[in-house]
């Protein structure tokens, strides 16, 4: 259930994770821990989800429980449809940090990473919000020693963001009103997982904060936010019994960022090997999620991951929806399925293959767009390594010869697309709303027909098993 209990009291400072309904288990053990050195925080826990009905806030550690609708944000149900589950969790944030900012008597908002957890008072951090208007800290304080880390860390903080979203301190001031307000307007069109659109959820925008308002302080100390990503250049040392120390000074919280595939463990024992503190820690957190993932969180679905009939919404549902304005228009809501009435899974159905043939290619199989690493649709894996998507060259031929007996506007549209580094889809990125961009959408429908791309398969074909980014690449995914 959703609500509150903090009714009348007036908390100065208030902190919030997100996450869904299955990781409820983790925002409990990062909430307990943050409170045990200050509970006068107020802690909030933001749902990318529907709340279930198991969750009772009189028996949670959080003071209040939020569910995404509740949220009202423009486009309701349409615009979660358009989101992955990490997409939603990371787009909410900027929504959830202007509701706290507007309780009576707020002066500081923190955001949390449900995968952290604190070992000590953060007092200085609070201290340093108290003359800025954000703080952020970078994934990387400390130049790397050796390629190898250049490459799993410096490289890709390049890709993902110079700066960890897994926390963020705002004060309540009108630049930081007027940031969070910045933040929602990008984060509600553009969250996306999506690195060949130069793209990482809410993350990488973070890095125009710096330039584009005032009063952002970046906090370099290496106490806070240690995570595989940082750990070669970090000493951190101790025990449970004696504390952990980082650079000679208390560990404030520790990020386990990758844990749930392992990838946590590999880039700690790359970095650490041999590490008794690190070891510890990471057995520590997988007897506390063990102790604390009871089978109500284990076994909640996402509620936005499937239609209202319970059939999975793929990659390809959501890309086509979010591509078409006129869909969005059409199917307000395109979960809902009711007896009698259009639905945007019936038009899928019918008409997705017709009027986009190139998202099915010729062996049956749906193309993720963007994939599950970021990767365009020619990159995408498949079991057998041989999935055919129609590539640029081959298409370009089809458009040549169409063109000997069709010149005009449609051919010179598709040629400067097809110059674009990814053609197609990133043409229809940047005319995908209203005016123009309708009109060339429709025009682009229907050199798709007059290709002849046949779609073999059907709209709930399974999707190519995507190639796995492994070592930093997939610990920064799970973040």
């Amino acid at each position: 259930m959703t609500g509150s209990r903090i009714g009348a009291t007036r908390h100065k400072l208030h902190a919030f994770t997100g996450v869904a309904a299955n990781h409820v288990h983790r925002a409990r053990i990062l909430c307990q821990s943050l409170k045990r050195f200050h509970p006068e925080f107020a802690f909030h826990l933001a749902l990318a989800d529907k709340a279930p009905d198991w969750l009772d806030l009189s028996k949670e550690p959080f003071d209040s429980v939020s569910g995404v609708e509740s949220l009202n944000i423009p486009g309701g149900r349409g615009w979660i449809f358009q989101h992955t589950i990490t997409e939603l969790c990371t787009a909410i944030k900027p929504f959830v940090l202007r509701r706290l900012l507007e309780q009576p008597g707020c002066e500081q908002v923190y955001f949390f990473d449900s995968d952290l957890v604190f070992f000590s008072g953060i007092d200085d951090l609070i201290e340093a919000l108290s003359g800025s208007n954000i703080i952020l800290t970078p994934h990387q304080t400390t130049p790397e020693a050796t390629l190898e880390a250049i490459v799993d860390n410096e490289i890709c903080s390049l890709r993902h963001g110079i700066y960890n979203l897994g926390f963020l301190g705002v004060r309540n001031t009108d630049e930081s009103r007027r940031f969070a307000d910045w933040w929602a307007e990008r984060l509600y069109h553009f969250c996306r997982e999506a690195l060949d659109m130069h793209l990482w959820t809410d993350q990488k925008w973070i890095n125009h904060v710096p330039v584009f308002f005032d009063g952002v302080q970046v906090i370099k100390s290496s106490r806070f936010n240690v995570a595989p990503w940082n750990i070669a250049t970090r000493e951190l040392e101790g025990s449970f019994e004696k504390g952990f120390t980082v650079d000679g000074e208390p560990l404030a919280f520790y990020h386990f960022t990758g844990f749930d595939s392992g990838a946590h463990k590999i880039m700690a024992t790359k970095y650490a090997a041999g590490n008794p503190a690190v070891e510890s820690l990471i057995r520590w957190y997988e007897e506390a999620n063990r102790n604390g993932l009871d089978h109500n969180s284990h076994d909640t679905a996402w509620a936005y991951g499937t239609f209202e009939n319970g059939e999975p919404i793929t990659h390809i549902h959501r890309l086509i929806y979010r591509m078409r304005k006129d869909l969005q228009e059409a199917y307000p809501d395109p979960f809902e399925i009711k007896p009698g009435r259009k639905s945007y899974y019936q038009w899928f159905g019918w008409k997705a293959r017709l009027e986009h043939a190139l998202f099915f290619p010729q062996d049956g199989r749906a193309v993720t767009w963007p994939s599950a690493n970021g990767d365009p649709p020619d990159a995408v894996g498949s079991p057998n390594g041989k999935l055919r998507v129609l590539g640029k060259y081959e298409l370009r031929e089809a458009i040549d010869a169409l063109g000997n007996g069709h010149p005009g506007l449609l051919i010179q549209l598709a040629r400067l697309l097809l110059l674009t580094k990814h053609y197609w889809t990133w043409g229809l990125f940047h005319f995908r709303q209203g005016g123009l961009g309708a009109v060339l959408q429709r025009g682009w429908r229907r050199l798709q027909l007059l290709l002849g791309v046949n779609g073999a398969s059907s709209p709930e074909a399974p999707l190519p098993a995507s190639t796995q980014p492994v070592g930093r690449e997939r610990v920064t995914r799970e973040r």
